[in-house]
């Protein structure tokens, strides 16, 4: 008897006399199914609308506390990855998953725990012209409402804002070397830490947190990325090495749902560097320590399920698509997609089927769907909403609404309908010049 893993679904294959047969997994094909359940812990949720995810094909609705298991058990050796599928809402709450990853070692697992908190739901964005963050409020219909204070202040030229997981703190990339870090209050006001900044390298263009919550990476100019240690009460400290290399001017950085594995968009190298985490957070470039994008890649984001990683290529005009392979590597899967003129944001649902790309120089931002290999292909018309310049994109945990900052100093919210077209879009004043990032509470 064997098990092959079938694009997430595990089968068994079952030699009877010169003839394989297979059995499903956690179906009803006949025959004992040898495998084991995993089991979630889930504490603090008083919010409806919580679902699981258990790799890319069981989903799990939690409506309270207590103990929950998957319905398909998995075989010995199969790994299993552990996710939110969508965030409780009434009240609005963040889920986080403890002990999310592992492989099946003839054993049910029941070490998975899952913790949600109420929180006020905000929205920062990142101001390159004037040196700060606006900071707003999002009412339940996903409208936003400038905070007071509206804006606090960053370093020179700030590029890119992540938040930790549990949304306690807040960093901010500036290009003048530093990293601007904030704790996050419970009505989601920004307060700088001490010391107000850390030092990076040179010419910080990205930040982002791990899954976990413990590390912090920037991707720098120099072509480097920093690597931190995130503290107790949020303060970032210096990994040893401080930094790892990357390719030619690195401008984003992203983790893969599992945290285990790094990427970088190398803009004028036109490729994308990938890395292994270990159990500290460092990194350590691949075998292959990079693969081929397409002319001026940018912006990275790997899908909700943690299988497919694509990039937006500003002078290609086009998306790359890759498949993350075992042990982290990048495949790519067919011919880029056509995007439109200067695709710069990108953003993914949390469904894991749905992607949205901003075309700064077609003034437009891109609905595209995912097919059955990952490439992501343009929805049929209509697929695109207008907006001057798009810049970044964001989407909720909930899926519902999105969120793209513009050239003319607006940030819109848009509704996302059923089928995943942007529509109903609202403008807020930024409160700032050029926004250019933007990270959800």
């Amino acid at each position: 008897m064997a098990w092959i893993d079938t694009f997430g679904r595990w089968i068994r294959i079952v030699a009877v006399g010169s003839l394989p047969l297979l059995a499903s997994c956690g179906g009803g094909g006949g025959g004992s199914i040898v495998g084991f359940t995993i089991s979630v812990t889930v504490n603090g949720l008083s919010g409806s609308g919580l679902v699981l995810r258990v790799n890319s094909v069981q989903s799990l609705s939690v409506a309270a506390n207590g103990t929950v298991t998957f319905a398909s058990p998995l075989p010995t050796g199969a790994s299993y990855v552990v996710t939110v599928a969508s965030t409780p809402s009434t009240p609005a709450q963040f889920c986080s998953v403890t002990n999310g990853t592992g492989t099946i070692a003839n054993a049910n697992v029941t070490n998975v725990a899952v913790s949600c908190s109420n929180v006020v739901t905000a929205a920062y964005v990142v101001n390159l012209g004037s040196n700060t963050v606006s900071q707003f409020t999002v009412a339940a219909d996903g409208n936003l409402s400038p905070m007071t204070p509206a804006t606090v202040a960053t370093g020179n030229d700030p590029s890119g804002i992540a938040l930790d997981p549990l949304g306690r703190y807040a960093y901010v990339a500036n290009d003048d070397g530093s990293v601007s870090q904030f704790t996050i209050a419970a009505d989601g006001r920004l307060s700088p830490m001490f010391p107000a900044a850390v030092l990076a390298g040179l010419n910080p263009t990205s930040i982002t947190v791990s899954p976990s919550g413990a590390n912090a990476y920037v991707t720098n100019e120099d072509g480097s990325v920093s690597q931190f240690t995130i503290g107790a009460t949020g303060q970032l400290t210096a990994m040893t090495p401080a930094s790892v290399l990357a390719g030619p001017s690195p401008a984003s950085v992203v983790i893969d749902p599992t945290g285990r594995y790094a990427y970088v968009a190398n803009s004028t190298g036109n490729t994308i560097s990938q890395y292994t985490l270990a159990a500290d957070g460092s990194l350590t470039p691949m075998a292959i320590p990079s693969v081929l994008a397409g002319l001026t890649p940018v912006t990275v984001a790997v899908d909700a399920t943690g299988q497919y990683l694509y990039a937006t290529n500003f002078d290609g005009g086009t998306v790359s698509n890759f498949r993350i392979g075992a042990g982290g590597g990048l495949v790519a899967q067919g011919a880029a997609t056509v995007a439109g003129i200067q695709p710069l944001g990108l953003a993914t649902h949390p469904d894991g089927r749905k992607a949205y790309v901003a075309n700064f120089g077609g003034n437009e931002i891109v609905f595209m769907d995912g097919s059955a290999s990952g490439a992501l292909v343009r929805a049929t018309a209509p697929n695109n909403s207008f907006v001057t310049g798009p810049i970044a994109l964001a989407i909720d945990r909930t899926g519902r609404f999105a969120y793209a900052s513009s050239s003319n100093n607006t940030v819109l919210r848009y509704t996302i309908d059923a089928d995943g077209r942007l529509t109903a879009p609202t403008v807020t004043v930024a409160g700032g010049l050029f926004p250019v990032a933007i990270a959800l509470r």
